[in-house]
């Protein structure tokens, strides 16, 4: 390939690697490529054996769908260990002998256990101010948290953890 060879299949090989595919168009394939549509045209036959064309006429590089699908692959491995590591997590700050099938989106129980110390991650205790019960940051947490309203069971038990939380010294007015 030539240099302007070389310009527009980089050119074309990101547009694969953000949309996915690029166009069989060649006045899209200029745009893409930020030249002519005669530039395109002389260009092409030596580009065309780096693309294989797609049953909706689009065009793919096999290498950049190679590279995308593993890293698709790879991502949901993550998001599902994350998933599982706090779910995990769940399941030891509630004391429960198996994992629960579906992760709580209510954080701030969590925190309020951090708080008085029922767990441990290596990090110091969290310091009570002004009477106000406070995550590892220092930051104030909310009685009432943002987002959707609780249950009736959530607010209930999160009145029951806030109960003995104040019962061993750790909340307003402690």
């Amino acid at each position: 390939m030539n240099v302007t060879e070389r310009g527009i299949y980089r050119e074309l090989l990101d547009e694969c690697w953000i949309e996915g595919s690029i166009p069989a168009d060649y006045n899209d394939l200029a745009e893409i490529a930020r030249c002519t549509r005669v530039e395109i045209a002389a260009a092409w036959p030596a580009l065309a054996s780096s693309f294989s064309e797609r049953p909706d006429g689009r065009f793919v590089n096999d290498k950049i769908t190679r590279v995308l699908a593993a890293q698709t692959e790879a991502y949901q491995r993550q998001v599902e260990a994350g998933r599982r590591g706090g779910l995990e997590r769940v399941a030891r700050l509630k004391g429960a002998s198996r994992v629960p099938q579906v992760a709580s989106s209510n954080r701030v129980e969590e925190k309020l256990l951090y708080t008085a110390g029922a767990v441990s991650n290596g990090l110091p205790p969290v310091q009570k101010r002004n009477s106000v019960l406070q995550d590892k940051y220092g930051q104030p947490i909310p009685e009432q948290p943002e987002g959707d309203p609780r249950t009736p069971e959530q607010e209930a038990e999160y009145r029951a953890l806030v109960a003995s939380l104040r019962s061993a010294g750790v909340g307003r007015g402690a």
